[in-house]
């Protein structure tokens, strides 16, 4: 088959760039299968090596745009801007780079990830059979505050885009039951109707030796990942002291890029609970750098809020590593508690601390953890059978697309949750002031029903500039980006 991937990284290395590399692997390994196989991505770059272009990786061409995301949101909370604006804009920016491309590329079939409804205005066009691949969609994480300062009607257009481009595939693969239930739930797509299929876990290279020359005091704690309270840093900071009272010189070490809205209470507070000499902030780490880190440590802590999959995690117990996660969304169907991972309840310091001392007094079963949790975890993430599992889902999307299934209800399915919010009347929790009253929300909502096509002609790209502009959460620009796809 030819398959057009889509995803907001791809890594090429996978020995050192550190981001999530699911597509990455499965796309390898549908390319040892014998597929033809064509990567369109943003990049986040983490050096001046990651530029914009075409690559060859591995035999697989990989087309690459420049995205820092996590500045754009940065920036976006600076000056009170809605989400939706961002997320419109990437993949308006996104479809407008690569359609021409996928169009001569002439696929079998799509295949995009749901975070950002990065192939909404693909989902709109419907050329192509469309997959779309479920690991969590931002619209959930606002949806339970797990973003801090989102507003209800910035989680309702942040939701519609992305549940609604879910309804338009002609196929839905989740990454774990969990997430099946809660899209099913949302984007109305039968359970049934959604494959589910694990991320597949590749281990690069040889796993490095321990260290011989480490000075690293008794217990060395190692996260990895996003620092922010999402990821659940806040629980692990809080949870220290009482490791601590145990282990007077436990050392935690934090890798990873740092969230601007979370770390400046984060740091605050550990020198609130005077933890300064016991936690260390490492920043970016290369993939290579987080083998050694892993193999130097004596537990790995993972203390997120959620996760679909756990990819973190996961990769810590394939390099050897012993860990301890929290047992939140579909992380518990990757692991057997006490085999792969030690498993706590989320959300609680003390539960976190009565797990990290509880593995690191008992030597034996850190060995086990290590010896049976990187066997279990490659078991449940083999690349060759996930990629055949996903080569079945691929055929099946064909055939519906063929019979005429799936065909835009992203417009409708939008279009009907902005104005069952309105309706409602709901109070509107702006970051600012100034933020559109229920009746300017009316008043729009009346322009656009009475006269769409005059909205729409106003373009996409002046509603964009508008909302960026005024820094109101306006739904004028979204609905005129929709509609610049149903009526040209």
């Amino acid at each position: 088959m030819r398959i057009a991937m889509l995803c907001n990284a791809f890594p090429h290395d996978l020995s050192s760039d550190p981001v999530m590399p699911a597509h990455s692997n499965l796309a390898r390994a549908l390319k040892a299968l014998g597929h033809e196989v064509m990567v369109c991505a943003f990049v986040d770059p983490f050096s001046e090596g990651a530029l914009d272009g075409v690559f060859d990786v591995d035999g697989i061409a990989v087309h690459q745009i420049s995205y820092k995301e996590q500045e754009r949101y940065t920036w976006s909370q600076g000056l009170n801007l809605p989400t939706y604006t961002i997320i419109a804009n990437q993949a308006h920016l996104f479809h407008s780079r690569y359609a021409r491309l996928i169009d001569d590329f002439k696929p079998d079939v799509i295949d995009c990830q749901d975070y950002n409804a990065l192939a909404f205005f693909f989902a709109a066009e419907h050329k192509y059979p469309l997959v779309i691949h479920s690991y969590g969609p931002l619209g959930y994480l606002m949806r339970t505050n797990q973003i801090p300062g989102a507003t209800l009607l910035d989680t309702q257009l942040v939701e519609s885009l992305e549940y609604s481009t879910i309804a338009s595939a002609d196929a839905v693969i989740a990454c774990s039951k969990e997430l099946a239930q809660r899209t099913s739930t949302i984007s109305g797509v039968a359970l049934a109707d959604i494959d589910i299929i694990r991320v597949p876990l590749t281990l690069p290279g040889e796993v490095p030796r321990r260290s011989e020359n480490r000075t690293a005091q008794y217990p060395e704690l190692l996260y990895f990942g996003r620092v922010e309270t999402q990821k659940g840093i806040d629980i692990l900071v809080e949870s220290l002291p009482s490791v601590r009272e145990v282990y007077p010189d436990v050392q935690l070490s934090l890798g990873g890029r740092e969230n601007p809205a979370d770390i400046v209470g984060i740091r605050q507070r550990i020198n609130e609970l005077n933890l300064d000499k016991n936690i260390n902030f490492l920043g970016y780490l290369s993939r290579q750098q987080i083998k050694q880190r892993v193999v130097d440590a004596d537990l790995c802590v993972f203390p997120s809020r959620y996760e679909t999959a756990g990819y973190a995690c996961l990769e810590s117990v394939s390099y050897g590593g012993a860990a301890v996660a929290t047992a939140v969304g579909g992380l518990p169907e990757y692991h057997e508690h006490g085999k792969s991972v030690w498993l706590v309840q989320p959300n609680s310091p003390s539960e976190l601390a009565a797990g990290i001392c509880r593995v690191i007094s008992d030597e034996q079963l850190r060995k086990k953890l290590k010896a049976e949790g990187r066997e279990h975890v490659l078991a449940v993430c083999k690349p060759d059978e996930i990629a055949k599992q996903t080569i079945a889902v691929y055929q099946k999307a064909a055939e519906k697309f063929a019979s005429g299934g799936s065909r835009n209800p992203a417009f409708q399915m939008l279009t009907k949750t902005v104005l069952s919010l309105i309706d409602t009347r709901q109070p509107l929790i702006s970051r600012q002031s100034s933020a559109p009253t229920v009746q300017t929300i009316d008043m729009i909502s009346n322009s656009v029903s009475s006269n769409l096509s005059r909205v729409w002609k106003e373009g996409y790209d002046a509603g964009m500039e508008e909302g960026l502009r005024r820094g109101r959460g306006s739904l004028r620009q979204l609905l005129v980006s929709v509609g610049r796809k149903f009526f040209n």
